[in-house]
């Protein structure tokens, strides 16, 4: 974990900023100059005694990094370069550096777990990308589990639990795919793992929202298998995050058409993401 010198890793500019034991730095990745805002950690604002995650997992392909590793795979033949060719979403390099410097997450340990079937390249670009705020190490030296390999994240999640020890519970989860044929956040959280969905990559509030939910669901002892939802509502069962999008859908549906453009083209899944004008 982390550096030398202070637990939190702070930037002098920014001392006077913030108060408390974890505090942000803003940095660079190179060789790409992504930064992400300076922010205080989420875990430093939660009570004290407050349970966190043993496990977090993130998945790759849009939700730590973008674009999708298949997208990339038409435009380029060899290895994509990292910075370059895909880049880690900001708020991703954040919630890592929160995770790697402060205090509160000491004991955590992080996970990704991805159905891409470029697992070549995403191991690649894991033992690229640097650790945010740590030029001299690399992601893939601080994830301590790698499950990337096609097929239900089921399979990824069992093999997680096998080899972690950890009980489901202990888990969080993030993954821009909720349910449907493609949904991941609804099956991983049938099995017991709260499950966070950021359909617009990791950011802020997504990250923020699931530290809290997982705090809060802890402290009360409720069961964990629930989807925390990108709008930043209650926790939902998978069943209620089904109904609730079906709910949605068909609402929208009875309105009749709608102008709209096109977010963001799956060509390999044959489906796509649209927002109204």
């Amino acid at each position: 974990r982390g550096r030398g010198g202070p637990r939190c890793g702070f930037s002098s500019v920014y001392r006077a900023l913030w108060r408390g034991r974890c505090r942000p730095t803003a940095m660079l990745l190179a060789p790409s100059a992504i930064s992400f805002a300076p922010r205080p950690p989420v875990a430093a604002r939660l009570p004290a005694g407050a349970a966190l995650p043993k496990l977090i997992v993130f998945d790759l392909d849009n939700t730590l990094w973008t674009p999708e590793l298949y997208q990339v795979a038409r435009r380029v033949k060899a290895a994509p370069v990292a910075g370059r060719d895909v880049k880690l979403f900001p708020a991703a390099a954040a919630a890592l550096h929160e995770i790697d410097t402060c205090d509160r997450w000491e004991g955590t340990q992080i996970a990704v777990a991805s159905r891409t079937n470029q697992g070549d390249w995403a191991r690649t670009l894991l033992d690229a990308f640097e650790v945010p705020g740590d030029p001299s190490r690399r992601l893939s030296d601080l994830v301590a589990y790698q499950e990337i390999y096609t097929g239900n994240k089921r399979a990824h999640f069992e093999s997680l639990r096998r080899r972690s020890g950890l009980p489901f519970g202990s888990m969080l989860f993030f993954d821009d795919a909720r349910g449907g044929r493609f949904g991941n956040c609804e099956p991983v959280a049938r099995m017991g793992v709260l499950s966070a969905h950021c359909p617009n990559g990791l950011t802020d509030g997504v990250w923020a929202h699931a530290v809290r939910s997982y705090a809060a669901l802890a402290a009360d002892e409720a069961w964990m298998g629930m989807v925390v939802p990108a709008s930043g509502g209650a926790p939902e069962s998978p069943d209620e995050a089904s109904a609730s999008a079906s709910a949605a859908a068909r609402e929208e549906s009875n309105g009749g058409p709608h102008d709209a453009t096109v977010v963001r083209w799956l060509e390999g899944k044959s489906f796509g993401f649209v927002r109204r004008v």
